[in-house]
């Protein structure tokens, strides 16, 4: 009885939270609150560790957030899209090494994420690029989709090296 009190109550702070333009801090903070009652008392509410993470980011507290999002997909790492949250909010925190594993995470979890991260990995144009540029380009598919965006982007050097990459990569691809 008392699980579903929390989570009437999260729900409600959530509903709260995210439809106030622009959202309210003070309502933010209520639904952390409510989201960390429903894991105290259900260690494994996945969802509620999970919007904990997507409170505490909108809080601009990304470690805490990356730390949620962690637990969330440690009780249910079926989520891809949790993993990519997970990321960014490591990336946000300034922890891009951790970001790549759940990016990692995500994408081979979901192949269908590829190109969302590459759009993370030119956003990051700074330090994190490299770290993110590897992560995608683990595989022949990650080189040909950073190569081709990054060519439609002006971006031809190193778009003919990540292109070249995957060509030698998988020399079947056309």
């Amino acid at each position: 009885k008392g699980i579903m009190r929390a989570r009437d109550a999260l729900e409600r702070a959530q509903y709260k939270a995210a439809f106030t333009t622009p959202p309210n801090p003070a309502l933010l903070i209520e639904a952390a609150h409510s989201f960390e009652n429903a894991t105290r008392l259900d260690e494994r509410y996945s969802a509620a560790w999970a919007d904990l993470g997507a409170t505490r980011r909108h809080l601009g507290e990304f470690t805490p957030a990356a730390e949620a999002f962690t637990r969330a997909v440690t009780y249910d790492p079926i989520h891809p899209s949790w993993h990519m949250a997970q990321g960014d909010a490591w990336l946000a925190a300034g922890a891009p090494f951790r970001a790549g594993e759940a990016y990692g995470a995500a994408v081979s979890s979901a192949p269908t994420l590829l190109p969302s991260l590459v759009d993370r990995v030119l956003l990051a144009r700074g330090p994190d690029f490299d770290v993110l540029a590897q992560l995608v380009a683990e595989s022949p598919q990650g080189y040909f989709e950073l190569g081709q965006v990054l060519a439609v982007r002006g971006f031809r050097v190193e778009a003919w090296r990540l292109l070249s990459s995957a060509a030698l990569a998988d020399p079947h691809r056309p």
